[in-house]
């Protein structure tokens, strides 16, 4: 059991004394990657990683799709090529 921190903040339920995301990294540090028995079990695990992932960059929910209304301009058209601004 431990002890309640200096300042009388109790310790958070669930978390482990040792978290490996604040373990030091470098190039020889081992990763071991998850093997996934079938393909149902890594599409669940890929539609988690997929949300977490938007959900960390601010895109959950995506926001309304838009016309691009697209404007070219300053176009130099050469024999094989053409290049628009």
């Amino acid at each position: 059991m431990h002890a309640e921190p200096p300042g009388g903040v109790p310790e958070l339920s669930g978390v482990p004394e040792k978290d490996a995301r604040i373990e030091p990294r470098h190039f020889r540090t081992e990763c071991r990657m998850t093997a996934y028995g079938t393909k149902a079990a890594w599409e669940k695990r890929a539609a988690s990683l997929r949300k977490q992932i938007l959900v960390s960059a601010g895109l959950w929910s995506m926001p309304a799709k838009t016309p691009l209304n697209a404007q070219i301009f300053g176009k130099i058209e050469k024999e094989d090529y053409t290049i628009e601004k």
